[in-house]
């Protein structure tokens, strides 16, 4: 927040970034993190990367509201229902975004 800048290995100890590697295994770790990319759900991985790119024009709490559509939407009202019911149980949050 402040623009300072901060090394590498500060990055990964504040949870920033996932890893860190050398220049050499760089594109090997790319490689790997994007094997994992396509076995995804293409439609998941899409709205994560709207939601992303709309953080910067959201506060955020429009921000944690478009999430929690976005996900909702993402599941059938079976699956939102049992997950309201599984979260009920004990898992506060994830009740919330499920919630309509």
């Amino acid at each position: 927040m402040t623009g300072e800048p901060i090394t590498a290995f500060e990055a990964l100890r504040i949870g920033l970034v996932n890893s860190v590697v050398s220049a050499e295994l760089l594109m090997e770790e790319a490689r790997r993190y994007a094997a994992i990319f396509v076995q995804r759900a293409p439609f998941a991985l899409t709205t994560a990367k709207r939601l992303v790119l709309k953080s910067y024009d959201v506060d955020l709490a429009t921000g944690l509201e478009l999430e929690r559509r976005f996900i909702a939407s993402m599941a059938t009202p079976a699956e939102r229902k049992a997950e309201q019911e599984r979260a009920a149980a004990g898992q506060d949050t994830y009740g919330k975004i499920f919630r309509r």
